[in-house]
């Protein structure tokens, strides 16, 4: 992702995070790699919450039209470094296609929440 772009975002930056149930080839994330990015395990525990709420609520095989993702929001200079992170990961920009990775053996889908208005 273009980082002129973020000069034009407000001073905080929105993700979304889904937990998948495929279990699809994809790169991994290391604890390690998230050194900084602490408040994203946060929300990967919350995107497990809400992956089990939709499954419990509805059948499984149509989970992904009721899970709601989980959000985070980081300010300027950590979302840099976390799409960063990502894209390196990815081989692609956030900003054309969501990042799907796995931490933990658990596949989900990062992607950046632009913003309106």
């Amino acid at each position: 992702m273009k980082a002129e772009y973020l000069r034009f975002s407000p001073g905080v930056v929105r993700f979304k995070i889904m937990r998948l149930l495929e279990d699809d080839e994809c790169p991994i994330l290391h604890d390690e790699e998230l050194r900084g990015f602490e408040a994203l395990l946060d929300t990967f525990k919350k995107a497990d919450e809400e992956l089990e709420k939709a499954i419990n609520r509805f059948p499984k095989v149509f989970y992904r039209y009721f899970n709601k993702p989980a959000y985070i929001e980081l300010d300027g200079e950590r979302a840099e470094g976390l799409i960063e992170l990502l894209e390196r990961k990815s081989g692609y920009e956030l900003s054309e296609r969501a990042a799907k990775i796995k931490h933990h053996g658990k596949t989900y889908l990062i992607a950046f929440e632009f913003p309106c208005g």
